[in-house]
């Protein structure tokens, strides 16, 4: 349906970060979300407020900002790790939260511009991709260790491993960098712009990009290994499992490649652009698509239900035990959760 809902959003969402002077454009975004399953948690971020919730009722914790402030805004997936919940805000600022009561613990506002991407937390360095053209490293207090910057905004979540940390940017080069000094290894040019980040599977670099393709990548040298066209520019980052490589296009069509060929198992058409990374739980996998379907399939890419939820959706859904978990925006319903069979088990704020 409405790539060109999404083609405007984009574009927008472009336009909006050359504005940070003025904010003449409001900030476009859907619900992020972060589970801390040792805790029946799930953490909404979503415009001007993050609230905690218990995961299988519902049922409100807390809320950051307690009381409202109109400098506060969210874009991304918060990201927990222990007791402190990392949240990106579209004011230039990361924030470090208890993640048991929402107290402030320290902010980063050194940044240029608005956090689009959610945070990574590795060991004790946190890396935060600007839409400033830069990725900045943090320690566990918020101090500033490194800058690495580009030309063009990042929108993606880095990942890394083996001493490195791996970056996207719309300038569509992926980078690699040591992760201790900000120094560039390598770099490598896609040809597409790139509006997520990679996924990192066995020393492998897989993503996608708005030249309608995905790509490969060895990890170690940046070499494209091989690459594989889709109907659509590709949005979200992609998924690995059973020996599967899952991502979705804008287009609405959802593909399983061979990791190590990149050739294709099976593909399904779900109806509707899809900007999210596909979850699987208990052998399914879930979609959440623009036409407002959340799609249940079979590994082998077989339909097993299609829920209508009468509003767009973006993002990617998550799990919280045997629950699936969907923000919605543009509703006043803004997370539901939902069985393995589609049925609703709860919503928030509670429907009247």
């Amino acid at each position: 349906m409405k790539k060109n809902t999404l083609l405007k959003l984009a574009f927008l969402g472009l336009l909006s970060l050359a504005l940070t002077a003025c904010g003449t454009v409001p900030p476009l975004s859907w619900p992020g979300l972060a589970v801390d399953a040792a805790n029946d948690r799930v953490y909404l971020a979503y415009q001007n407020k993050v609230t905690a919730l218990n995961s299988q009722s519902g049922t409100p914790v807390w809320e950051h900002p307690s009381e409202n402030d109109k400098n506060f805004s969210v874009f991304a997936d918060p990201v927990v790790v222990g007791d402190t919940l990392y949240v990106s805000g579209y004011n230039q600022t990361l924030y470090a939260l208890n993640s048991a009561n929402g107290t402030s613990l320290w902010s980063f506002t050194g940044a240029g511009s608005k956090f689009v991407a959610s945070p990574l937390v590795s060991g004790e360095q946190i890396f935060a991709a600007n839409a400033d053209h830069r990725l900045y490293a943090l320690n566990g207090e918020g101090a500033l260790l490194w800058s690495f910057s580009t030309n063009q905004p990042l929108w993606g979540t880095p990942v890394s491993a083996d001493g490195l940390v791996f970056t996207s940017s719309l300038n569509h080069f992926l980078y690699a960098l040591d992760a201790q000094t900000g120094e560039e290894q390598w770099s490598t040019d896609t040809g597409g712009t790139l509006v997520s980040g990679p996924l990192l599977h066995q020393g492998v670099l897989y993503i996608g990009s708005f030249n309608s393709e995905v790509l490969a990548l060895d990890a170690s040298s940046g070499e494209v290994l091989w690459r594989a066209a889709t109907d659509g520019w590709v949005w979200g980052t992609p998924a690995v499992y059973d020996g599967q490589l899952l991502v979705g296009d804008l287009s609405g069509f959802l593909y399983s490649l061979d990791p190590a060929t990149g050739a294709e198992n099976w593909h399904v058409e779900t109806g509707g652009s899809i900007t999210g990374t596909p979850l699987v739980l208990n052998d399914h996998i879930y979609i959440l698509n623009e036409a407002g379907s959340v799609i249940s399939l079979t590994p082998q890419g077989a339909i097993v239900w299609n829920q209508d939820f009468g509003t767009e959706l973006y993002g990617s859904a998550v799990a919280a035990g045997d629950l699936i978990l969907v923000g919605q925006h543009n509703n006043t319903t803004t997370l539901v959760a939902v069985n393995e069979s589609g049925t609703r088990v709860w919503a928030y704020p509670q429907e009247q």
